[in-house]
């Protein structure tokens, strides 16, 4: 959970700067959530013991560190029925 807060601080951080530049592309973008919030938020991860409700925390995270970084809100989803896959096929 101290693992999630770290990338979730490290995502917000990130999200006026870079995620939300126009001049960068999604490529770009997308490694950059990979070498810094991705890096924090499984740093160690070899040494633990996942438990189901560890890895739902973990999706949980990226699909929603996704939604932001691709600008798609939740009443988006819901509206439109958007489905994770969908978001993971974007990104």
């Amino acid at each position: 959970k101290n693992r999630v807060l770290q990338a979730t601080k490290a995502l917000g951080a990130m999200m006026p700067n870079v995620f939300r530049n126009p001049h960068l592309s999604l490529y770009v973008k997308k490694l950059l959530y990979m070498a810094i919030p991705m890096n924090l938020l499984l740093w160690g991860c070899e040494t633990w013991a996942l438990k189901k409700s560890d890895r739902k925390i973990l999706q949980v995270f990226h699909t929603s560190a996704i939604r932001r970084i691709l600008n798609i809100n939740m009443m988006e989803v819901q509206l439109y029925r958007i489905t994770n896959e969908e978001i993971y096929e974007q990104f």
